[in-house]
């Protein structure tokens, strides 16, 4: 993506984000975004939103007690992967782009960050020192992407 049209997305962003009552000084603290076709997918407040690509009707995906990071879009755009760190560990989840309950795809000790899908869609590639005697050795994994079915 370009740069130029990276400071557009946020521009946009960030006018939806004063028309939706919040407070535009705190949009500093937006991190992670991932674009997809038509949607653009953040961390803001330890919890998942998501917004057209244009900016408009940004919505919450995720709100469980907890911190939701590291956003992927599936290559078709239906589903966002992400880690989470719920009871204490860092595990990688799947939510339609349309929200629900996300499905835990790792269930593992040690941290796993998601990094992205594969090509077609079928995997998440996620990191993780889970075979490293030290959590200073980081590899890449992946795991099967368990298809979500939309909610109404």
């Amino acid at each position: 993506m370009k740069v130029i049209e990276a400071v557009a997305l946020a521009l946009a962003f960030g006018v939806s984000l004063l028309t939706n009552g919040v407070d535009i000084r705190d949009t500093r603290m937006l991190t992670e975004p991932a674009i997809s076709k038509n949607h653009i997918a953040f961390a803001y407040a330890d919890d998942l939103w998501i917004a057209d690509r244009d900016g408009k009707n940004v919505r919450r995906l995720t709100s469980a007690e907890g911190s939701e990071n590291h956003p992927a879009f599936s290559p078709d755009g239906t589903q966002i992967a992400f880690d989470a760190q719920y009871d204490g560990n860092v595990d990688v989840y799947l939510v339609s782009v349309n929200g629900g309950v996300p499905v835990r795809l790792t269930f593992h000790p040690a941290p796993d960050l998601v990094q992205g899908f594969t090509p077609d869609g079928l995997s998440v590639l996620f990191s993780s020192p889970r075979a490293a005697s030290n959590n200073r050795h980081w590899q890449l994994y992946k795991v099967p992407a368990k298809a979500v079915s939309p909610s109404l």
